[in-house]
């Protein structure tokens, strides 16, 4: 398989989760370790937490304005996500500097991407949240604040291969197509999460992308190719992908922009509360 003009090529960017080092734990009082590659991915799957002891502990560390949202959303499913995605942002940041998780503060950017605003730490976090049902998960970097993470649950649909028009390019509606029925949920989901994660890391916000102007291609060898339209100003050299299956159920996609010589190193642990 061959890139389109100007496209670029991460080696090994689709992981198999058995071959991922597992996010070492630390010591009392020390803060776990980030390189320029590196990455790390905290996943909670979420339902097994569902009691009011948790619920009532994660909402300990809300904000109010966190508190009003959280009551405005619709159903006790999208509050515990919620919930969880709060808790296990703010556990997982202290992990990397000596903060309470409770005194983390953040500001959304102009499309919503939020960033801490404080309390201030040096060298900086970046972090990334995604959400889907029964797992959230949160990206850190210390490398480039350009980082994105996706997760999204497995469900085929009759309708995938109309969305799929829609919303992917004319090589990826192509690529899927031609595989077998079985195979096509799990080629659409790769493609959508790996989109969704680089938007995300662009802070562009879905609205703001024609989803076809941002195109992948998945080779045999497990490369993960991007190339990207002119309209939306950026170039695919400096960007690293990752795509793992992480449950039977779930995939995760991650985007970051890196330094062109720094490799992407992916690390993930499953968070839960102690």
């Amino acid at each position: 398989m061959s890139a389109e003009p100007g496209a670029s090529w991460e080696t090994g960017g689709v992981y198999r989760l058995a071959d991922l080092m597992r996010v070492p734990g630390a010591h009392e009082g020390e803060a776990l370790a980030l390189g320029p590659g590196d990455v790390d991915v905290w996943l909670c799957f979420y339902e097994t937490l569902d009691s009011p002891e948790w619920r009532s502990a994660f909402a300990a560390l809300l904000t109010p304005e966190e508190r009003a949202r959280h009551d405005q959303l619709g159903s006790p499913l999208q509050q515990l996500e919620y919930l969880a995605a709060a808790a296990l942002c703010r556990h997982v940041l202290s992990r990397y500097a000596t903060v309470d998780p409770a005194a983390w503060r953040f500001i959304p950017g102009e499309h919503g991407k939020p960033h801490i605003s404080g309390p201030p730490v040096e060298p900086p976090l970046w972090f990334n949240l995604s959400g889907t049902r029964g797992l959230v998960a949160c990206a850190v970097s210390r490398g480039s604040p350009a980082i994105g993470v996706d997760v999204e649950t497995i469900e085929p649909t009759a309708d995938m291969l109309d969305v799929a028009a829609q919303f992917f390019s004319t090589g990826e509606v192509e690529a899927l197509s031609v595989l077998a029925p079985e195979e096509q949920p799990g080629r659409f989901f790769t493609l959508w999460t790996l989109k969704e994660a680089y938007v995300k890391a662009r802070g562009l916000g879905i609205a703001a992308v024609s989803l076809p102007d941002v195109a992948f291609a998945l080779g045999a060898d497990g490369c993960i190719g991007l190339s990207l339209a002119p309209s939306l100003g950026d170039e695919p050299a400096g960007w690293r992908f990752a795509s793992l299956k992480v449950s039977a159920d779930h995939l995760l996609a991650v985007a970051v922009r890196l330094p062109a010589a720094a490799r992407l190193r992916l690390r993930v642990g499953v968070w839960a509360p102690e």
